[in-house]
């Protein structure tokens, strides 16, 4: 992206400045009503002083200004998780032949779900002419949903200067902020004792050639056997990337993580139970990947304000970054009958495992089926959080 010209270019008076020349003002008025007294003298002095120096700095801001300054916009595509912090870049440089820019200040405007987020000025004593300046800021957004940068704002001000010039640097740049990335204890697997083999998989190999469906990267836990050679060979990171040949598994979502979406209107501005809400929704990821990574097919499902959400994880590198940004636009639901009516679809239909992440400690939702379904309330899922990734 080339170097952009600012939009706008103002002056912006210093309050701290004229706040100054007042007090002088008023001690010239002394001066003339007090004349003969030597302290009198002393402060004309000093106010005449003063006023020169505010004079000249005023004309230095006007002459190395930012009237002459450009900017390269960062060019951001991924997005990132909430709580893991991200670097932003711009480059600005001065176009001037003759004059530097002197005591430059960029601030980035960054908005997230509606809410301004402040960030810190960068500061550069000098910007020489015909040179440019690499400002950077690490931003950490806490709360998962849209998240756009909408321009830089570079000010330039001598010291004692009556006013600073400010230009503005428009831009937008969309990012998503997903839902904060937990890495979960291998104890989690645990969840699923004595239930896989009651009602899911027991067997990973394929019944015969037939059920072949394609081949995928290799990943801990693969059968040996089942490494594609001749592909492997052809990769780049060989032999520390493999691939694996996949076969289909007829009972393929033998484990079904539901999401609890249900925060009841009295209950809507309680900030524990959104605060429960954002970390049952990173929890659910978590848990997901966790699973996949772990030779488990995954169903998730869960119902918000947009309609159903029914996600089959087979391929986690390409399905976790789908849940991912299908949950940072989440909305919770205040209705109870959705997620009851989900839970009875999904515990009549199917021979998977049902792990239900609850919004509470004591679940009021009931599986109308003789299968169990295992609620993963609050206090399980804090003791099976081992970090916050990037926190």
């Amino acid at each position: 992206m080339d170097y952009l010209p600012p939009a706008s270019v103002r002056v912006i008076p210093q309050r701290e400045a004229l706040g100054l020349l007042a007090i002088l003002a008023v001690g010239i008025v002394l001066f003339a009503a007090n004349a003969q007294h030597g302290a009198a003298v002393v402060a004309l002095f000093a106010s005449v002083l003063a006023v020169g120096w505010m004079a000249a700095a005023t004309v230095i801001t006007h002459i190395c200004g930012t009237h002459e300054l450009v900017l390269k916009a960062p060019e951001m595509h991924a997005d990132f998780h909430a709580l893991s912090g991200f670097r932003i870049q711009v480059h600005v440089g001065n176009t001037g032949r003759r004059w530097p820019a002197l005591f430059v200040t960029a601030r980035l405007h960054t908005v997230a779900e509606g809410v301004e987020l402040r960030s810190p000025p960068v500061f550069v004593a000098q910007l020489a002419p015909r040179a440019t300046s690499l400002f950077s800021w690490y931003i950490t957004v806490r709360k998962r949903g849209a998240c756009e940068l909408r321009g830089v704002r570079v000010q330039a001000c001598f010291p004692g200067s009556l006013g600073a010039h400010e230009a503005h640097f428009p831009f937008s740049n969309r990012l998503l902020a997903l839902p904060a990335a937990y890495r979960l204890d291998n104890r989690a697997l645990e969840l699923l004792s004595g239930r896989r083999r009651a009602a899911g998989r027991t067997s990973t190999a394929p019944a015969s050639m037939e059920d072949f469906i394609g081949v995928r990267d290799y990943r801990p836990g693969d059968n040996p056997r089942n490494i594609h050679l001749a592909l492997s060979l052809r990769m780049a990171d060989f032999p520390y990337q493999l691939a694996v040949r996949e076969f289909e598994d007829p009972t393929m979502d033998d484990v079904c993580v539901v999401l609890d979406t249900v925060i009841p209107v009295t209950e809507s501005k309680d900030n524990e139970i959104l605060y429960q809400h954002e970390k049952s929704l990173s929890f659910a990821i978590a848990l997901c990947r966790l699973l996949s990574e772990r030779q488990y097919f995954v169903r998730f499902r869960a119902v918000d304000a947009a309609g159903w959400i029914d996600i089959t994880i087979t391929r986690p590198t390409r399905d976790i970054p789908i849940l991912e940004a299908r949950l940072a636009r989440l909305r919770p639901i205040s209705n109870a009958e959705p997620v009851q009516k989900l839970l009875d679809q999904v515990s009549t239909r199917g021979n998977d495992a049902i792990l239900f992440i609850s919004l509470g400690e004591t679940s009021s939702f009931s599986a109308r089926s003789r299968r169990s379904v295992y609620t993963v309330s609050p206090g399980v899922q804090t003791r099976l959080v081992r970090e916050v990734v990037g926190a």
